[in-house]
């Protein structure tokens, strides 16, 4: 049985071996052709990394409200790439992104808008976890209940403590167990769906 701390390091170096093969997907594309598919790929491989690289940090720095909605942002990036899967035309559909249309205006296959909300429970549908996952972590984006909890702490009884700044100073490594057990699953299934994607790509210049 791992231990907490041992499960930490371990969650690290998957999201570190996913974001990596993230990456190493992108230098197998030189000297293609691409069409807006191409395009909308990068652009969620690129947000995908910088996302990263910016939940490491706030790990580092044990800043939870940073963190937290950071895991909602790179759901964010899983949920649009499936509504391109989603959609009649991938590459109408990844045309449309670029020039600046709202996805959650757009038609899935069912003809239902694909609202983050659709996206979220349509996903849910294969990785049950996901919904949970969405509505807690998009308490983190708009300003909710969750940040006035954070900036207290319940000390027994009726006391509690109440905290300022970014950093969760009283909180170890293992505090974050949860959301980093949350980005590195996501980050390995954009990883999965990038590889779907740039298949299909692939296949269509055959």
């Amino acid at each position: 049985m791992k231990s907490k701390d041992e499960r930490y390091l371990e969650l690290m170096k998957e999201l570190d071996r996913a974001d990596e093969e993230i990456k190493c997907l992108f230098l197998n594309m030189a000297n293609k052709d691409f069409d807006y598919d191409f395009f909308m790929a990068i652009g969620i491989a690129r947000r995908s990394c910088a996302l990263t690289s910016g939940f490491k940090s706030m790990l580092k720095d044990r800043n939870s409200l940073c963190a937290l909605a950071l895991v909602r942002m790179q759901l964010d990036n899983s949920l649009r790439l499936y509504a391109g899967f989603f959609s009649k035309d991938r590459i109408k559909f990844s045309k449309d992104v670029l020039n600046g249309k709202i996805i959650s205006k757009m038609k899935a296959d069912d003809n239902q808008p694909m609202t983050d909300n659709y996206l979220a429970r349509r996903v849910s549908r294969v990785n049950p976890w996901v919904i949970n996952v969405y509505k807690k972590t998009s308490g983190y984006i708009h300003f909710s209940e969750e940040h006035i909890k954070e900036a207290l702490r319940h000390r027994g009884g009726e006391n509690f403590e109440l905290i300022i700044g970014p950093n969760d100073f009283d909180r170890e490594d293992v505090h974050f167990l949860e959301p980093l057990e949350c980005f590195a699953h996501i980050t390995s299934m954009i990883k999965i769906q990038l590889e779907d994607w740039l298949g299909l790509l692939d296949r269509s210049q055959i």
